[in-house]
This record gives C-alpha cells, sequence and structure tokens, in this order.
C-alpha cells in the first residue's frame, strides 16, 4: 500500500492534491494519505472534510510536539511512507 504523507493539505494547492490521489489517481486502490496541518490562516479543514475518512486519509493537526515526533519517526524508519509532500505556508 502506498502512503503519503502530506503537510499542509487544509490549504488550497494540497487540498486539491490530496483529492485527485483520493478520487482520480488511485480511486479504485489501496493508498493511505496522512495529512499533517495546523490550520493556521491558510488551512481550511472545510475544504478536506469530506476526504478525511479515518482509513484512507487521516488527519494529524500539527503541533510543536507533532512535528519533534514526526521527525523522529522519519528518522528511525521510512519504509512506511511512500511519498513526502511538503506544501505547508509556514
Amino acid at each position: 500500500m502506498k502512503t503519503y504523507l502530506v503537510t499542509g493539505a487544509a490549504g488550497f494547492i494540497g487540498a486539491n492534491y490530496i483529492k485527485y490521489l483520493l478520487h482520480r489517481k488511485y480511486k479504485e486502490q489501496d493508498i493511505r494519505v496522512i495529512i499533517l496541518d495546523a490550520l493556521t490562516y491558510a488551512g481550511n479543514l472545510g475544504t478536506i472534510k469530506d476526504d478525511i475518512d479515518g482509513k484512507r486519509c487521516v488527519f494529524v493537526k500539527e503541533t510543536s510536539a507533532t512535528a519533534s515526533l514526526l521527525t523522529a519517526c522519519l528518522l528511525k524508519t521510512t519504509s512506511i511512507i511512500s511519498s513526502i509532500l511538503q506544501l505547508k505556508a509556514m
């Protein structure tokens, strides 16, 4: 299963990218999209709320703690994440 980590996915470009992944490119395939977003001025959870289902698409609210935890996890293993797309504004 391909797993994508997309930071800043509640912004305009990120929201459209995850919709492309989930509903076009991998519509009938097994995929997982992990969204990491701080929901600051540029992010709007409303644009992706219908895509988040807890199975194919998971949302994690970014804080300084989640960013540190993510860094630690990525340093230990990258085999669980196929691609990382950095789209966050800050």
